[in-house]
C-alpha cells in the first residue's frame, strides 16, 4: 500500500481555500486505498483560538474518512499581527521537525499551504525523511505576493527569499499549482517538474439544494424579495473585501440589495469597522460557523461575488469560492482579472467586471437586479 503524507497549517475544521484543498486530495487518495496521513497544527484559523480538546496537549492522533490527522502543539492567539502569526509558524515548525521522524518510510511526501517560513524549513525536515518522494504544492507565489503587496521592500532580504524559493523547488521531485500561468511562472525558476492540479469543487457537498427555496430563505432569515449578494471565503490583504462594502455603501438606498459576507481572515475585524463606520445597514458579516450549509447559502442567494486586488500576480489565481458558486448554480459577479475571468466567460457562469471598481461592480448587480431574467 502506497503511503502519503501532508505537511499543512490548514486542514478541517479550520476554515477556507487552503484546507478544503488538502482534504479533497486526502479524501480521493483515501478512498482508493491508499495509507493517507496529514501533519497539521491545532485548529486556529482564521479566528486563533485553539478548541479545548486540544489545549494543554502535544499532539493529538485523529482518524477520519479513513485520513490519520497528527494535530500539533502550536501557539495562538485571536490578537492579529505580524509578530503573533511568526511566532505561530515557529511553534508549529518546531513540533512538526519533531515529529517528522514518523514519516521517514513513507511513499511521498507534500508540503502543501505553507507559508513561506516554513516551506523553506522543509528543506532541512529533509534529512530526517530522505526516503520519500518530495513534492511541493504551491497556491501563491512567495515572496513576489510579499514584494508586490508592499510588505517586503528590504532588497537584501528579497534576494535572500527568492535563493531559497529556488532551494525549495530544485530539492522537490515534483512540484504542482493550481493554474497554467502558475505553472509557467514556477517552470521559469526551476528545472524541477512542475504540474498542474487545479482547483475544485466537491459536487457531493456543493450542489444546488432540493428544498424549496422559501424553505431555505426562511432558515437563513432572508426575505423572499431580497436580492442576495453572497460573498464566502477568505477576508484578507489578496481579496480586496473593501470594494464590496463600497459597493454596498453606493446601494445602500435599494433596500431589497442585500450583501451576505462569510467567513473570516486577517481584515476581517477591519472591514466590519468599515462597514459600521459606514453606517450600512445592507451588510451582514458571519463568521464560518456557517461552513457547514455553505451550499444552502449558494442555492438560495442571486449572485455570488469573487474578489481580488488588481495586482499582476492575482491574474494567474484560479479561487475555489468560484468552482464552488458554480456546482451550485449561482451566478458569479467576479471582479477579477485574468484567467478567473477569462473561465468565467468562457464557460458562461457569470459576469466580469474590472477589480477594485466598486462602481462597475454596483452598476453590474443593478442591472441583475433589475434584469433577474439574465440569472436563467
Amino acid at each position: 500500500m502506497k503511503k502519503i503524507v501532508f505537511v499543512s497549517k490548514y486542514y478541517p475544521p479550520s476554515f477556507g481555500a487552503a484546507s478544503s484543498r488538502i482534504y479533497h486530495f486526502a479524501k480521493s487518495l483515501a478512498e482508493v486505498n491508499w495509507d493517507v496521513h496529514v501533519l497539521t497544527e491545532f485548529p486556529n484559523y482564521p479566528t486563533g483560538i485553539i478548541p479545548d480538546k486540544y489545549k494543554k496537549k502535544w499532539k493529538i492522533v485523529e482518524e477520519e474518512n479513513s485520513i490519520t490527522i497528527h494535530r500539533l502543539y502550536c501557539y495562538s492567539s485571536p490578537v492579529k499581527n505580524f509578530f503573533y502569526r511568526i511566532i505561530n509558524e515557529i511553534t508549529f515548525l518546531i513540533s512538526s521537525t519533531l515529529y517528522i521522524r514518523k514519516f521517514k518510510d513513507f511513499t511521498f511526501m507534500v508540503y502543501t499551504s505553507l507559508p513561506f517560513l516554513l516551506l523553506i524549513f522543509s528543506i532541512f525536515q529533509r534529512f530526517f525523511c530522505s526516503k520519500p518522494v518530495f513534492i511541493v504544492d504551491i497556491r501563491d507565489l512567495y515572496p513576489d505576493t510579499a514584494i508586490e503587496l508592499g510588505v517586503l521592500k528590504n532588497q537584501y532580504i528579497i534576494r535572500l527569499l527568492k535563493f531559497l524559493e529556488k532551494k525549495v523547488y530544485s530539492s522537490a521531485e515534483l512540484i504542482t499549482t493550481v493554474s497554467p500561468g502558475l505553472v509557467n511562472k514556477i517552470s521559469s525558476k526551476t528545472s524541477s517538474k512542475v504540474r498542474l492540479l487545479t482547483n475544485g469543487a466537491d459536487t457531493s457537498f456543493f450542489y444546488p439544494s432540493k428544498r424549496n427555496k422559501e424553505d431555505i430563505r426562511g432558515e437563513l432569515e432572508w426575505g423572499m424579495d431580497d436580492f442576495i449578494v453572497l460573498y464566502t471565503g477568505t477576508h484578507g490583504l489578496m481579496e480586496k473585501v473593501e470594494t464590496l462594502i463600497d459597493t454596498a455603501d453606493i446601494l445602500k438606498n435599494y433596500s431589497q440589495i442585500k450583501f451576505v459576507l462569510v467567513g473570516g481572515g486577517y481584515r476581517k475585524d477591519f472591514l466590519i469597522k468599515y462597514s459600521h463606520s459606514l453606517d450600512l445597514k445592507n451588510v451582514v458579516f458571519w463568521g464560518n460557523e456557517k461552513a457547514c450549509i455553505l451550499p444552502l447559502m449558494m442555492s438560495a442567494a442571486d449572485v455570488g461575488i469573487v474578489l481580488k486586488k488588481n495586482y499582476p500576480l492575482c491574474e494567474d489565481h484560479l479561487p475555489v469560492k468560484m468552482f464552488e458558486y458554480a456546482a451550485c448554480g449561482l451566478p458569479i459577479i467576479g471582479s477579477i482579472h485574468g484567467m478567473a475571468s477569462q473561465l468565467i466567460i468562457t464557460e458562461k457562469i457569470g459576469w466580469t467586471v474590472p477589480p477594485e471598481n466598486p462602481q462597475k461592480l454596483s452598476e453590474m448587480i443593478l442591472n441583475i437586479f433589475h434584469n433577474p431574467n439574465l440569472k436563467k
